[in-house]
């Protein structure tokens, strides 16, 4: 067990020497996490930089390696819940003129980093789309009102998140598969526990997006032999784009033909945003035919901010306020660094040139950003002006080509949750994903008890989906 050694780093400035120092692992897998985490640990004190509605503490967890970015966050006082729940700020006109939840002053807002928020909020959000009849919403929000105030008076959020990127949707997990076996791991886990245990006392450990289909299924058995609980997280899809019969599926060859005849006749086009700095810190992009071009910070500017644009209209007013905030910043850091791959939908034919004058950045009306790890993709970047009517298939034309990357790459894809029916009719199946977590010993049992009532939750609501398709 040579290779199964254990470190853990925690704070800032201990990150930051750790991932330049020689006692980094050298490998590409871990190269990558260096990369994307750099950028937020430098900026961990500017709340908000990166991703805007999260603030948090950073750690480094190592095991052998593979590395994973842990984070713990404040739990919410008395007068950010009163921010958060009161009447007044439902769905109310932000600072920055769009619809939403205001969140002024407050800085950790997103579920990423706030179990709380998304055992409350997110699952409000959702069930007030689901437009039941008044006595089925009185209950749920008398039910949430309950476990809101179990909740808090319990310290929820006194969490330590390992492997969380703060993206939302899954964190991929390497393949421990290949490196060890499952006494091994197992031993290896125990050791991490501890290590967390004796920086974190006061802290329960959380392992995110675990299911049972992806590289995560190690983890799980070996948390499961030494006594962690699973806690309903979300539904998630995976298709698996290897499978020849899945391109068989009608679904798919209406997109196929849907998207070669948006191509051909010159309506829309992919475009891959690749970005660089030259010595003279002028950033670089790179036009369709390869070359690269100076481009002004205004044009860029612009490229980012409709791409944000996009992403919020799905992600934020579509679906829950309390999914990450991405900056600007944040998206430009991820693209120079090459953790995530991103590509826009554009309409027109007019070339999309590096040092060419700009077009409308309306003209990009829709992005995706996809990234890998252990034979996985997902896409934690998905957007598309959803202004515009359905029967422009943006959405088809940004899942389709999600798919093609994965069959090109071989990599099994994890499309995350939502939109479960348009996902089934293109070969996906559903799996349930779950917050792992563990309570050591020595921590009181009012701190272990609403993961008790959690898991307890996650037990009926399995049952009752099962029985519902039996």
């Amino acid at each position: 067990m040579e290779n199964a050694s254990v470190k853990y780093v925690y704070g800032a400035p201990e990150v930051l020497a750790f991932l330049d120092s020689d006692a980094y692992p050298h490998n590409e897998d871990a190269a990558s996490v260096r990369n994307y985490l750099r950028p937020l640990v430098e900026q961990a004190n500017s709340s908000g930089y990166f991703i805007k509605n999260v603030q948090c503490e950073f750690g480094l967890l190592v095991i052998g390696a593979f590395c994973f970015p842990t984070t713990l966050s404040k739990p919410l006082g008395r007068l950010e819940m009163c921010k958060l729940f009161c009447p007044s700020g439902v769905w109310c006109n932000r600072e920055d003129g769009k619809k939403g939840w205001e969140t002024k002053g407050l800085h950790n807002t997103c579920y990423v980093t706030s179990p709380f928020l998304q055992y409350t909020r997110y699952i409000d959000t959702n069930a007030r789309k689901l437009k039941l009849n008044l006595f089925l919403q009185m209950i749920i929000q008398a039910t949430l009102a309950w476990l809101a105030a179990v909740f808090f008076v319990t310290e929820l959020d006194r969490v330590v998140y390992v492997n969380n990127f703060l993206l939302g949707g899954s964190n991929l997990w390497p393949c421990f598969k290949q490196a060890y076996s499952s006494e091994e791991f197992d031993q290896i886990l125990k050791r991490a526990l501890g290590v967390l245990r004796d920086f974190h006392p006061d802290r329960i450990v959380l392992f995110k997006s675990i299911d049972d289909r992806g590289t995560s299924c190690v983890v799980r058995d070996s948390l499961r032999r030494l006594g962690a609980r699973k806690i309903l997280s979300s539904q998630v899809y995976y298709q698996n784009v290897l499978d020849k019969e899945i391109w068989k599926k009608r679904s798919l060859r209406s997109d196929f033909s849907y998207s070669s005849s948006m191509f051909s006749s010159g309506a829309y086009f992919f475009y891959s945003l690749n970005l660089r700095l030259d010595s003279f810190g002028n950033y670089k992009m790179q036009g369709r035919e390869g070359e690269w071009g100076t481009i002004g910070s205004g044009d860029l500017r612009k490229i980012l901010s409709r791409i944000v644009e996009l992403y919020e209209q799905l992600y934020l007013e579509k679906y829950s306020s309390v999914n990450p905030r991405f900056s600007s910043r944040f998206i430009l850091d991820c693209i120079l660094s090459k953790f995530l791959t991103v590509q826009l939908l554009i309409q027109g034919k007019k070339s999309f040139m590096a040092g060419d004058l700009m077009m409308d950045p309306k003209n990009i009306q829709g992005v995706i950003g996809y990234w890998s790890r252990g034979g996985i993709l997902t896409t934690p970047l998905l957007g598309y002006d959803t202004s515009l009517p359905e029967r422009n298939g943006l959405y088809r034309m940004l899942c389709l080509a999600v798919m093609i990357v994965g069959r090109d790459h071989n990599l099994l894809i994890n499309a995350g949750a939502g939109a479960g029916d348009f996902k089934r009719r293109r070969g996906a199946e559903s799996f349930v994903e779950y917050n792992t977590v563990f309570a050591h010993r020595e921590l009181p049992l009012y701190r272990k008890m609403p993961w008790i009532i959690l898991e307890w939750m996650t037990r009926i609501v399995i049952l009752a989906s099962r029985n519902s398709f039996s």
